[in-house]
């Protein structure tokens, strides 16, 4: 039997109960040694922007190291990547990212714009819930 990763995928629905057309968007990077090679998922709901839909996801390497990463889907039709980021914006550095009751864990929880800086709420391995804030601009610009 084959393993499908896991991905990000998009659904669409009227009501919020009942859902069609679903389908992938965005699948783990392909290769040995990627930061994102093993699975991908969703992290914090997507923020819009000028550019687009700016989401912060999360990517496991073959190691089970988890880190979080940045995408732009368009504005009109969100099943539309536009870009991608190819290195994480997050990976675990510190003891409280590096062990807990899982080690070398970030887990993007939530985003929020405030006076021209995003701060992302984010669990760390398993065990605490932290924050990190980076200027708007520096991070539209990887994107």
């Amino acid at each position: 039997m084959h393993h499908k990763p896991l991905s990000i995928w998009i659904a669409y629905s009227d009501n919020l109960t009942t859902w069609q057309d679903s389908r992938i968007i965005m699948t783990p990077t392909k290769g040995a040694g990627n930061w994102d090679g093993a699975t991908i998922g969703s992290a914090c709901p997507p923020i819009r922007t000028e550019k687009g839909w700016l989401l912060i996801y999360h990517g496991v390497d073959e190691e089970g190291v988890y880190r979080l990463g940045v995408a732009l889907l368009d504005l009109n039709d969100t099943s539309q990547v536009i870009e991608r980021y190819p290195d994480p914006i997050l990976e675990p550095e510190e003891d409280y990212e590096l062990r807990g009751e899982v080690h070398e864990v970030v887990f993007g929880c939530g985003i929020c714009e405030i006076k021209g800086k995003y701060f992302v709420y984010y669990g760390a391995a398993n065990k605490v819930i932290c924050g990190a804030a980076v200027e708007k601009q520096k991070l539209m610009a990887l994107v």
